[in-house]
C-alpha cells in the first residue's frame, strides 16, 4: 500500500519526525522500515511483526519417542517416520484457505533452497524465473514431506484455527505456523500444555543457499500521514503518530502478548512461555519475506493453488510453470 500511496501522492515522509527523536527510532530492529521506504525517504513506523513460519513442536510428545529438535531435513524427515509410526500425526496442517502452505512453509522452506536474492528476481520477474530448478526443488521438498505422511488426512478441509487446536490439544506433534497462533494457543491449551510447547525456524537444507537461522515474515500496519498536513497540524500529526507507535506503546503492545518490531523488554509474567519463547526466536534470527507481500495477487494466487495441488500428488514442475506463468502475466 505504501508504493501505491505514494505514487498517487497521497501521503509524505515521517523523516523529520523519526530524526527529532533518535532513541525511538533506533530502538527498531533492523528492517523495520523497509516496507514503508520509497527512495531513501520513510513513510511510517511500524506497530507490530507477524513472523509466519515457526516450527512449533510438543516438548512432551519429542521425549516420548526420544526425538530432538529437528535442526535438518533429514532430522525431520526421521521425526516425520517415528512419530507416524508411534500412530499419531507428526505434522498438523490446515490448508483449507490454501494461503497457509504458501505463507508458513513454503516461503521459509523455498528460501532455505533458494536464498532470498532469488525469489525477489523472481517476484520481480528480473533474472529468475518460478521454473528455474532451485525453485521446483523446493517444490520437490515439500511435497516429500506429504509423500513421508507429515501431515493428517484432510489437511486440506480443515483451516489454521482449527489446526492450532489440533497441536494445542496434543494431537499432533508440531505444526508450522504464523505469530497469530499465540492467541489461539493460549485460548486453547491448559497451562500445563503451554509449558510443553517450544518453538524453532525450519531445518536447514543440505547445500541450501538460504541462511536457515531465518523466519519468514512481514511488519505490522502503521500511520500514514497525508501529503496535505502541513502547519500546526503537521506537529499535532507527528504528536499522534509518536503517542500511539512510540516506546511506550510498542512496550504495552508486547506484554498484552502481540509481537512487535522493536526492541522492548518482555514482562514475562504477563505472557504465556510459548509468547516468551517466540519473541525471544524472531530478535534472534534474520527475517526474510513471505511470498504473498511480495507476489501480485495472480502470483500468489497461483502459489496458493499450486501448493494444493502439490500436497494431491501433482506434478512440481508443472506448478512451477503455472506460477510462473501467473506472475510474468501479471507484471505485463
Amino acid at each position: 500500500m505504501t508504493k501505491e500511496f505514494h505514487d498517487g501522492g497521497l501521503i509524505q515522509p515521517i523523516n523529520a519526525l523519526l530524526d527529532s527523536k533518535p532513541e525511538w527510532k533506533d530502538g527498531y530492529l533492523p528492517g523495520s522500515f523497509d516496507s514503508f521506504t520509497i527512495d531513501g525517504n520513510i513513510y511510517s513506523a511500524t506497530l507490530g511483526l507477524t513472523p509466519t513460519s515457526i516450527l512449533f513442536y510438543n516438548k512432551a510428545i519429542l521425549n516420548k519417542y526420544n526425538l530432538d529438535v529437528p535442526k535438518t531435513w533429514d532430522e525431520l524427515l526421521n521425526a516425520v517416520k517415528v512419530i507416524k509410526e508411534g500412530g499419531l500425526t507428526p505434522i498438523a496442517l490446515g490448508n483449507k484457505a490454501a494461503w497457509l502452505a504458501q505463507s508458513s512453509i513454503i516461503s521459509s522452506l523455498a528460501d532455505r533452497v533458494t536464498g532470498t536474492e532469488w525469489f525477489l528476481k523472481a517476484a520481480a520477474q528480473d533474472g529468475a524465473k518460478f521454473t528455474d530448478p532451485e525453485f521446483v526443488q523446493a517444490l520437490t521438498y515439500l511435497q516429500e514431506l506429504w509423500k513421508a505422511g507429515a501431515f493428517q488426512e484432510g489437511f486440506n478441509s480443515i483451516d489454521n484455527t482449527q489446526m492450532e487446536v489440533m497441536f494445542a490439544q496434543g494431537q499432533a506433534a508440531m505444526m508450522i505456523d504464523g505469530g497469530w497462533a499465540l492467541s489461539n494457543l493460549a485460548a486453547n491449551a491448559t497451562p500445563e500444555q503451554l509449558k510443553d510447547m517450544g518453538a524453532t525456524v525450519l531445518p536447514s537444507i543440505p547445500g541450501g543457499k538460504g541462511n536457515p537461522n531465518s523466519l519468514s515474515g512481514a511488519l505490522g500496519s502503521a500511520f500514514g500521514l497525508s501529503s496535505k498536513v502541513e502547519g500546526s497540524r503537521l506537529q499535532a500529526a507527528y504528536d499522534l503518530i509518536y503517542a500511539l507507535s512510540g516506546p511506550d506503546v510498542q512496550k504495552m503492545t508486547l506484554d498484552s502478548s502481540n509481537l512487535v518490531s522493536y526492541k522492548a523488554e518482555l514482562d514475562e509474567s504477563k505472557v504465556s512461555p510459548i509468547f516468551s519463547e517466540v519473541y525471544k526466536l524472531v530478535n534472534s534470527v534474520e527475517r526474510t519475506p513471505v511470498y504473498d507481500g511480495l507476489m501480485t495477487s495472480a502470483g500468489s494466487d497461483a502459489v496458493n493453488n499450486g501448493l494444493q495441488e502439490l500436497l494431491m500428488g501433482g506434478d512440481p514442475q508443472k506448478i512451477a510453470q503455472k506460477i510462473q506463468d501467473a506472475q510474468a502475466a501479471s507484471l505485463k
